[in-house]
């Protein structure tokens, strides 16, 4: 709550300060041009003047101009004086005073030097002899000056007096203004406050993802963080159960590497210790020495697969490869297994269903997979490999299933984990590496499909899978 006032007290102060100061040098500028448009209006208007008096003292010279300038008094406003000095500094012609030289000395007022610098200039000041503000403008025509004078008094302040018009509307403005402000304070408060919640709880160590941000540039932000902070999480989460994973598979791989490697040095060191053993025993210590290592060099090339599928892909060809043709190299090499297991092999996938993809990694799909069969599904089965209808152009859609005796469903999830065996004596008497399922999860993966293991109505067991084309 804290940073919810602080922030919003914090915005409205610095806001406030910035609109009166924005609005203060607007208003001072605009009045200060308003001023001046009006000065210039009423310049214009004397300058008018003084050229009418300019043309009415060339007409007649400066020796006979006084009658024509005193008719000219009659059509100038009222309060207006008139005074004609030569180029020399005199006095020649005045409104009011009929001695002239009483207004030398005013040649040197600020209005008549700007009149010989620049051509003309005005002043407002105290004239001499006299206590009340005038508007002074004079001209310089080369040959003579021409200066006209009005009081400076109310009329004539409020003449040049700026309007407030715009003042009034920034005063206006400015309710409108701080009510946006105070929106705009909210929803952006309502960010931090969101981003606040979710940092707290990050902290604790449980973030709430479903925070919801108002749709501002700060929302914006705020929800781009949490997406990122949950990626991250996610990939944190991802890495430790990888390396849990990790650790698990170095725990099963040295499991499964101690045990032929124990046998194969006890058959070796009972060799070595008695070597009068007949030949048979001899033998049956090699041979069992020997299953032992072709057991070990199975599960070595199972790892290096694996390994090789999911860390360095791209290091695997990729060819066309028809997966009918694929299904039938499998069952002629495993033609021995089925025969002995009486299991039937059926190859229902059409001839000229290719992909391109890795033919090492499609062999070991069909060829685990029915090894699957052979060791845990029974005898006397039927084992298929079929092409499921779908509307896919992408994917093809594969089941191979057999008609044995299936597995217990709550197995069904584990059943692609590496080292799984529902059960353990009788897969470690039927052999395997029990990396089997695990390479066919990562081959499926590897041609972008996805695979599952579900039970059968009928009976037996179903593996479908997806391959992309």
């Amino acid at each position: 709550m804290k940073l919810k006032q602080t922030y919003r007290q914090k915005l409205l102060f610095n806001f406030l300060v910035l609109f009166f100061a924005f609005a203060g040098v607007i208003a001072f500028v605009q009045y200060q041009r308003e001023r001046t448009y009006k000065r210039g209006m009423l310049e214009t208007q004397l300058e008018a003047w003084t050229d009418a008096a300019a043309r009415a003292v060339r007409l007649n010279g400066l020796e006979n101009d006084s009658a024509s300038l005193a008719r000219l008094e009659f059509i100038m406003p009222k309060a207006m004086r008139i005074t004609v000095f030569t180029t020399e500094g005199h006095a020649h012609y005045d409104t009011y005073l009929n001695d002239y030289s009483l207004l030398d000395e005013s040649f040197n007022a600020e209005e008549m030097v700007e009149a010989r610098k620049e051509g003309k200039g005005s002043s407002i000041r105290y004239p001499l002899r006299n206590d009340k503000i005038h508007y002074f403008f004079a001209k310089n025509y080369d040959t003579f000056y021409v200066r006209t004078t009005l009081p400076y008094d109310s009329d004539l302040k409020h003449l040049l007096k700026a309007d407030n018009y715009f003042s009034l509307f920034l005063f206006l403005l400015f309710p409108f203004v701080l009510v946006s402000v105070i929106y705009t304070s909210n929803r952006t408060n309502k960010s931090l406050q969101g981003l606040r919640r979710f940092v707290e709880g990050a902290n604790n160590g449980e973030p709430d993802y479903d925070i919801e941000f108002p749709e501002t540039d700060l929302g914006e932000v705020g929800h781009h963080i949490v997406k990122k902070y949950k990626e991250l999480d996610e990939a944190h989460e991802l890495l430790k159960q990888e390396k849990e994973r990790g650790d698990g598979m170095a725990r099963n791989v040295t499991h499964e590497v101690r045990t032929p490697v124990a046998s194969v040095r006890g058959y070796i060191e009972t060799l070595l210790q008695y070597p009068d053993l007949p030949k048979e025993k001899r033998e049956h210590f090699l041979e069992r020495a020997e299953k032992q290592i072709v057991r070990l060099t199975d599960l070595i090339d199972d790892l290096a697969l694996i390994s090789k599928t999911k860390d360095a892909p791209q290091m695997l060809q990729r060819e066309e490869v028809d997966l009918h043709a694929v299904a039938a190299d499998v069952e002629e090499e495993m033609r021995d297994k089925l025969k002995e297991n009486n299991v039937e092999c059926v190859n229902l996938l059409p001839e000229g269903t290719t992909l391109i993809g890795n033919y090492t990694l499609l062999h070991a799909i069909f060829k685990n997979l029915a090894e699957n069969t052979v060791r845990y599904a029974g005898r006397d089965i039927r084992c298929c490999a079929t092409l499921l209808p779908s509307d896919d152009d992408a994917y093809y859609h594969l089941s191979i299933y057999d008609t044995g005796v299936g597995v217990a469903e709550e197995h069904l999830p584990k059943m692609f984990d590496r080292f799984f065996r529902p059960d353990k004596g009788r897969s470690q008497a039927l052999g395997g590496t029990g990396l089997g399922l695990s390479i066919v999860k990562y081959a499926v993966l590897f041609h972008g499909g996805t695979i599952e293991a579900r039970n059968r109505e009928g009976g037996g067991l179903e593996f479908r899978f997806t391959l992309k084309r």
